[in-house]
């Protein structure tokens, strides 16, 4: 697949997982569900600051 960006003679670049995901979560569900708290806690701390008089 070209790309509309890509010059001429681009080499090809391979993808591969560092980590490959659990075989019981193959699509990450329980790192995403671990990383939901660090989310809402940033959001929480952003505005709570900006919400202050």
């Amino acid at each position: 697949m070209k790309l509309s960006g890509e010059p001429e003679g681009a080499p090809a670049v391979a993808v591969r997982d560092l980590v490959p995901l659990a075989a019981d979560d193959p699509r990450g569900a329980g790192l995403a569900a671990g990383a939901l708290p660090l989310v809402m806690g940033g959001l929480l701390a952003a505005l709570l600051p900006a919400r202050s008089p």
